[in-house]
C-alpha cells in the first residue's frame, strides 16, 4: 500500500536554477575516465550548457539534465553549482549514494555552499545518519538563519529521532520564514496527527495538494471541492480514492456517514478494489478509476473526509460495515486450503517496493524467517500462508527451505480474492501495507509490525489502534531493529499455537467457526 509520503524536504536549488526541484532521470556515469574525456567539439560555452541542464530539469527531462550536468563537469569540474544541482536531480531519481557524492564534491570546492550543505544533510538523513544530518543543517543555518529549507529538513530529522515537539517547533519556524512553502505545513500535519491533535492536523493535511508529490493526483474537476462547509443534502458527491489501497480501505468507512447526511454518493476506487467494495452501504454509484464518471455536483478525496466530518481521536468511526468475503470465493479457498494442520496465520512481509519508505517498513524474507521457524522440535504446528499475489523476486529462492509457508499467490487476483482467503485465517501478521488494512477492516485479528518512526496513523506509544479494534501493534524501539520485533511476535504467537484460552480479538486469534465464516 501506498500511504502519506515521508516528511517532505524542499529541494533547494540556487536562485538562478530552480529547475532542480523537478523530477530527473538516470544519470551518466562519471569517474576518472569520464573526467578526462574530451567534451563534444560543439560545446564551448559552459554557461550555455548550464542553462541547458537546468532547462532539462525544469521540464522534467531528468535524464537529459543529468547528462548535461556531466558534460558540463567534464568541461568545468570545479563548477560547484552544477554539482549541487546534479545532486538534487540524482536525489529525485532516488540515486542517493550518487547524490551524496555530488554534494560532497561541491562542498570540497565551496565548503560554504549552503544548498549543498542542505542537500548533503538530506542524504545523510535518508541513510539514517541522523546526528550527522543535524550537524549539516546546523551548518547551513549558521550561514543563513533564514534558510528555510534547513529548518524544514532539520525538523524531518528530529521527527525521525522521535523528537516530535522539537520537530514541530522547526516546522512552525519555517512557516514564519516562508508562509507560502507547503512542505513545513504538511509536515506539521503529520506531527499533529501522530500526536492525536486531529483538529489542526486534518486542516494542515490539505497542504498536500500544494506539494509536487501530490500535484499529479489533482483531478482538475470543474466542480467544487466539498470539505463539510455546506449541507450536501440532495447533492451528488463524488468521493474518490487518491492514494494507496490501504488508504482507500481505511477511509471508505466514511462513505455511509456521508450518505447519512442526505448526499447521493458516487464512489471512485482503484480497479483492484471495485469488486470488494461493491456492497458498501450508502453508495449510489461505484466506479473504477479510469471509467467514465456520472454527473456530480461536488467532490471530496477520501483522505479529506476526516476534515469534512470533523473527526477527532474520540470520534473515529468504526471500520463498519465490515467488509464481506464473497461466499463462492471463500468456499473455493476452503477447498484449496484443506483441513487445518494447526493455527493458520496469513503473513505479508513486503510492501509496495515503489513506496518511498519501503526500505524501512518492509522486512526481507531472510529476516522474517525467524518468525516462520518452529520454536522447538515439539512445538505445535503453525500453518503460515503468504498473502502476496507475487512473492518478491529476491525472496523466491528461499521458499523451498520454508515448508511451513504456503505460497498461494496464483489465486490472488484482486482484493476480493484476498478477502476470501483472509476469512479462513485465524490471524494476520503483516508489515504496514494494504493487506493489514484489509484484514483489520474485516475484523480479523491483525498484528502489524511497524518501523521506527511509524506512519502518523498509528500514533505514538500504544499497541492498539483507534482506527481498528482488531489490531495489535508491534513497534520497533530502534530504527531498523526488526529482530527484536520478530522475537516479541514469536513470543506472543507461541501460546496461541498451543491453544491457550482467553486470547482477545486484538491480541489473539479468532475461533474456528469465525475463521471459516465467509462473512467475517
Amino acid at each position: 500500500m501506498v500511504k502519506s509520503p515521508p516528511p517532505r524536504r524542499a529541494l533547494a536549488a540556487p536562485p538562478r536554477a530552480p529547475a532542480v526541484a523537478q523530477k530527473p532521470a538516470a544519470p551518466h556515469p562519471f569517474g576518472t575516465a569520464a573526467a578526462t574525456e574530451a567534451p563534444p567539439p560543439w560545446v564551448v560555452d559552459a554557461d550555455a550548457l548550464y542553462r541547458e541542464a537546468t532547462a532539462h530539469a525544469g521540464a522534467g527531462r531528468l535524464q537529459q539534465a543529468v547528462d548535461a550536468f556531466d558534460r558540463l563537469l567534464r568541461l568545468k569540474p570545479e563548477h560547484a553549482d552544477a554539482l549541487n544541482d546534479r545532486g538534487n536531480a540524482l536525489d529525485l531519481l532516488r540515486r542517493r549514494a550518487e547524490a551524496l557524492d555530488s554534494y560532497e564534491r561541491a562542498l570540497r570546492i565551496r565548503p560554504d555552499h549552503i544548498h549543498a550543505l542542505n542537500g548533503r544533510a538530506n542524504m545523510l538523513q535518508a541513510f539514517g545518519r541522523l546526528d550527522e544530518a543535524l550537524d549539516g543543517y546546523a551548518a547551513a543555518i549558521a550561514i543563513d538563519a533564514r534558510y528555510v529549507h534547513a529548518w524544514n529538513g532539520r525538523g524531518n530529522t528530529l521527527l525521525a529521532l522521535g523528537r516530535h515537539r522539537d520537530a514541530l517547533a522547526d516546522y512552525l519556524h519555517a512557516q514564519q520564514l516562508r508562509p507560502d512553502l507547503p512542505d513545513p505545513h504538511f509536515n506539521e500535519a503529520l506531527v499533529r496527527l501522530t500526536l492525536g491533535e486531529f483538529e489542526a492536523g486534518w486542516r494542515k493535511h490539505e497542504w498536500r495538494w500544494s506539494l509536487p508529490f501530490w500535484r499529479p493526483r489533482l483531478r482538475g474537476f470543474t466542480q467544487p471541492a466539498w470539505l463539510g462547509e455546506s449541507d450536501p443534502r440532495g447533492r451528488v458527491l463524488l468521493l474518490h480514492a487518491e492514494q494507496g489501497f490501504g488508504d482507500t480501505l481505511q477511509f471508505c468507512r466514511y462513505v455511509p456517514l456521508v450518505a447519512a447526511t442526505g448526499a447521493r454518493v458516487v464512489l471512485e476506487v482503484q480497479p483492484a478494489l471495485r469488486t470488494l467494495l461493491g456492497q458498501l452501504p450508502g453508495v449510489e454509484t461505484l466506479v473504477a478509476r479510469g471509467d467514465a464518471l456520472p454527473p456530480f455536483d461536488a467532490h471530496c478525496p477520501l483522505l479529506s473526509l476526516p476534515l469534512a466530518m470533523g473527526t477527532r481521536v474520540f470520534s473515529i468511526p468504526p471500520p463498519l460495515p465490515r467488509l464481506q468475503a464473497d461466499p463462492e470465493r471463500a468456499a473455493a479457498w476452503a477447498a484449496r486450503l484443506g483441513p487445518r494442520r494447526g493455527l493458520r496465520v496469513g503473513v505479508a512481509w513486503q510492501g509496495n517496493t515503489g513506496h518511498d519508505n519501503d526500505r524501512n517498513r518492509s522486512i526481507p524474507l531472510a529476516r522474517f524467517t525467524a518468525l516462520l521457524a518452529p520454536a522447538c522440535a515439539d512445538a505445535p504446528p503453525v500453518e503460515f500462508v503468504s498473502l502476496h499475489p507475487q512473492v518478491p523476486p529476491r525472496d523466491r529462492d528461499l521458499l523451498p527451505a520454508l515448508p511451513a509457508l504456503r505460497d498461494v499467490g496464483d489465486g490472488l487476483n484482486d482484493f476480493a480474492d484476498t478477502a476470501a482467503l483472509v476469512a479462513h485465517l485465524d490471524l494476520v501478521i503483516a508489515v504496514d501495507t494494504s493487506v493489514a488494512h484489509l484484514a483489520a477492516a474485516m475484523g480479523r485479528p491483525t498484528w502489524i509490525l511497524l518501523p521506527h518512526p511509524a506512519d502518523w496513523r498509528w500514533m505514538l506509544d500504544r499497541d492498539d489502534s483507534p482506527w481498528y479494534p482488531a489490531v495489535r501493534l508491534f513497534r520497533q524501539t530502534h530504527a531498523g531493529d526488526w529482530d527484536a520485533v520478530l522475537a516479541r511476535v514469536r513470543a506472543a504467537l507461541a501460546p496461541l499455537a498451543s491453544g491457550v484460552a482467553g486470547a482477545s480479538a486484538t491480541a489473539g486469534v479468532a475461533d474456528d467457526a469465525g475463521a471459516g465464516d465467509a462473512g467475517a
